[in-house]
């Protein structure tokens, strides 16, 4: 029997008011206070299995994340001092450092797919979507200040996130370098339209969330146990085929719209190289992302004797049916 953890609740509490009092701060100490309280409440969910491998990625998110904020605690102090602009530059640079390295962006994203690869599934939702909204809320901040850092940056974190995840069957590390090819899109979209950038994380979150739950029901951690899992239904598998695709970008589905709305505000801002590079990157993350999907299609439906299909349970009803509704669209209602 699994023990219960009731601490969690309290952790995952602290998570949630620690965004929430992050978004609603009127000044950086208040700022700089819940994205500690962030950090500190995530750790204890990460490492909650207590197994070797979470406590070694916990301290690494822990090392990873106590670093940008040295960076982002120097930057804000020091941005503090100065009043004019040019004085403000170097340490808005700083600052803007400190929150890459929390968001694990290129090229400071190297701790990123370690800890993906050695969670739960839950931590690498929350780390893939949940914990990404302070630190883009703040770069939102000063995208006007430098608004031309943003792009290399975001031509970087598309082009290793789509080259990074063609070689691994790994699927919380392939997953991990997906989400530093969508960081590259949200970064791209910051400078000329914060708003897009909102409706582009809000899809890619959901649809992100959808995949991974899905992946937990089958139990499977690479593409070869994908394709022999039977532990969901046809139409389970059908929903994470679609919400991968979403992900990818493939029309009709949903996350198809907030591309070309970011394709269409970065032409219009006259930055087609960005555009370009940020479109090839999507191609070759839709090669991987149309692999996942054939695999998950391909597995089995028929249960084994030693593991019976699971029944859908009402979290299974509740939650995911209008999250499938959002995400895809055309395919509404696929669990009933």
């Amino acid at each position: 029997m699994q023990h219960q953890k009731p601490y969690l609740f309290l952790f995952f509490s602290t998570l949630l008011s620690s965004t929430i009092m992050a978004i609603s701060s009127s000044n950086f100490i208040l700022l700089w206070i819940s994205l500690e309280l962030n950090m500190m409440s995530f750790i204890p969910i990460l490492s909650s299995s207590k197994s070797n491998l979470e406590t070694e990625a916990a301290i690494k998110y822990f090392l990873a994340q106590a670093t940008g904020s040295g960076f982002l605690l120097l930057g804000i102090s020091s941005i503090s001092i100065f009043n004019n602009l040019m004085s403000q530059f170097p340490f808005i640079l700083i600052l803007s450092m400190g929150l890459l390295i929390k968001m694990g962006a290129v090229p400071f994203h190297f701790w990123f797919p370690h800890v993906m690869s050695n969670i739960s599934w839950l931590s690498c939702i929350i780390l893939s979507t949940w914990q990404k909204i302070i630190p883009i809320m703040i770069l939102s901040y000063y995208s006007s200040s430098i608004p031309y850092l943003f792009l290399p940056i975001a031509i970087l974190s598309a082009s290793v996130g789509a080259l990074g995840g063609l070689k691994q069957s790994h699927l919380p590390s392939l997953m991990a370098y997906s989400s530093i090819a969508h960081l590259g899109w949200m970064i791209s979209s910051i400078p000329f339209n914060s708003f897009t950038t909102i409706i582009y994380f809000i899809i890619y979150s959901i649809s992100t969330a959808i995949s991974m739950l899905i992946m937990n029901l089958m139990k499977t951690l690479n593409l070869k146990s994908m394709i022999s899992s039977n532990l969901i239904s046809m139409k389970m598998k059908l929903l994470l085929s679609m919400s991968i695709l979403s992900l990818g970008g493939m029309p009709p589905l949903l996350g198809f719209i907030p591309k070309i709305i970011i394709l269409k505000t970065l032409l219009q801002s006259s930055n087609q190289l960005c555009a370009l590079i940020l479109l090839l990157s999507s191609v070759l993350t839709l090669s991987y992302y149309l692999n996942m999907s054939i695999s998950s299609l391909m597995s089995s439906s028929i249960p084994s004797p030693s593991n019976p299909p699971q029944s859908p349970s009402f979290f299974n009803t509740s939650i995911l049916t209008p999250l499938a509704i959002l995400t895809l669209g055309l395919f509404p209602l696929l669990l009933i």
